[in-house]
Parts: structure tokens; sequence; C-alpha cells
């Protein structure tokens, strides 16, 4: 059995290595990155969630509900179906339904008839909550700049190129 990694020590490193020593016809190389990008997915979404915890007395409790909301900013007074919110979102229209309602029940969103389909409905930012909107995708950014800090411009797009290929 191997010895644990130590304090500092590569963890993602140390477990391609243990794995490529016990199924050494397994190509492991794919498992520091791997490891790598989880690691660091859910650790911005932990500092994401933390940035918008100050606007759960609004009803955002969550960076998806921020994306929602954001993609309602951008598409103005037309208003969008849950449907397509989903589709953005990469989430259950179900999901999106119950998010939808909590932020109409805090006076973010509402519900608006479809003119081209009389039996479907549109969700749309509430006239004025616009800034509120802006205010978090500034703190949002400014935790994104801090998030990344430790790297370039260069590298930032050079690291988004790479995960645009996956």
């Amino acid at each position: 059995m191997a010895e644990l990694p130590g304090p500092g020590e590569d963890f993602a490193e140390w477990t391609a290595a243990q794995w490529s020593q016990l199924v050494p016809d397994a190509d492991s190389t794919a498992a520091t990155p791997a490891i790598r990008i989880m690691a660091t997915a859910k650790a911005f979404s932990q500092s994401h969630d933390r940035v918008i915890r100050p606007w759960r007395s609004n009803g955002v409790n969550t960076t998806d509900d921020f994306r929602t909301l954001g993609l309602l900013r951008h598409v103005a007074d037309d208003g969008i179906r849950v449907q397509h919110i989903a589709d953005h979102l990469g989430a259950d229209p179900g999901t999106v339904s119950s998010r939808v309602a909590r932020l109409e029940r805090h006076g973010l969103v509402e519900r608006i008839d479809d003119p081209s389909d009389g039996r479907a409905q549109l969700v749309r930012l509430v006239a004025g909550t616009e800034s509120l909107v802006d205010d978090m995708y500034r703190a949002l950014v400014n935790n994104r700049q801090r998030f990344f800090a430790a790297l370039s411009v260069d590298e930032r797009r050079l690291l988004a190129d790479l995960l645009r290929r996956l």
C-alpha cells in the first residue's frame, strides 16, 4: 500500500502515479488534469456561491439563479420561455421552473403571456431590477479576477481555449 501524500504534495500527480503503478496497462495521463479540473471547478463554484450570499434575501441562492437573471437581463423586456432558460443552463425545466417561481416570489422576475402563443408564458425581469443584477455581475467579475489572479491575461485566454476543446 502506498503512503498517503504529505502536506503540500501534489495530490493530482500522486494519484496519477499510483494508478499508473496499480494498473500499468491503462493510460493515466488524463488523471492529473481531470483531478485538477474537478478540484478547480469545486473551488470556483464555492467562491461564487460565497459572493452570491449577500443576495440570498432577494431569493438568489446560487450562481445558477444569477445565470437565470443574467440571461433575462440580456433579453430585456421581451422575456423568454422556461425551456430556453433550461437549455441555456443545461438544467431540467422543472428545476428552472421552481427557480423562476422563487425569483418571482421575491419580486425579481415575472411571467407574462407569450404574444405569439396564448397558451405559453415568458419570463422576464421585473422593471427596476436591472441594477441589482448588474451589481451581482460586478461582484462575480471581481471574484473571477481574484480567482484567476495567478494567471496572466494570455494564460487565461490559453486556458479558455484549451477548455473549449474538451
